[in-house]
């Protein structure tokens, strides 16, 4: 379970490195508030997991709180920390629990393997979104699949 969710998660900050280059190709992309802000919510939510599951108190932020350029810096350097946090990880320590503080009702809350699962999922789900949007905009948005990461990974091994 370690190996997928570490590879999760590194498939994660591939796919959002090749987003921030298509999104970065043109001004008129990050000026889009609706683009923008779904790259917000990816990346403060990324963020937030990452707080909640190395038990680091969360500060709540708005969109208007970044730049672009500020916006990356967070999604790198979370993204990183995410990274470093799997790898050093113990089997054992995938069953802890945390509570998601949007699920109350979970009194129980959540083992820390679905924790990051959720994390690379729901980054996943709404770059989609943004692809989308990215499209709309005019732009052609660039393969970010999981497989795909998979499979170029691959070839660079055998190179």
């Amino acid at each position: 379970m370690k190996t997928h969710i570490t590879r999760l998660i590194e498939h994660m900050i591939w796919a959002d490195n090749i987003h921030w280059g298509m999104f970065n190709s043109d001004e008129k992309y990050l000026r889009d508030k609706q683009l923008f802000e779904k790259l917000f919510h990816i990346h403060f939510v990324q963020f937030a997991f990452l707080n909640i599951v190395t038990k680091t108190p969360l500060e709540r932020k708005r969109p208007t709180d970044f730049t672009p350029e500020s916006l990356q810096e967070l999604a790198t350097s979370t993204g990183k920390k995410l990274l470093d946090f799997v790898k050093n990880l113990e089997a054992t320590d995938l069953e802890e629990r945390f509570i998601i503080p949007w699920f109350r009702d979970a009194l129980d809350g959540f083992p820390l393997s679905d924790c990051l699962n959720q994390v690379a999922m729901h980054s996943h789900y709404h770059r989609a979104q943004n692809a989308t949007r990215f499209r709309e905009l005019g732009g052609t948005p660039q393969m970010t699949d999981f497989i795909w990461w998979a499979f170029q990974s691959k070839k660079d091994q055998q190179a």
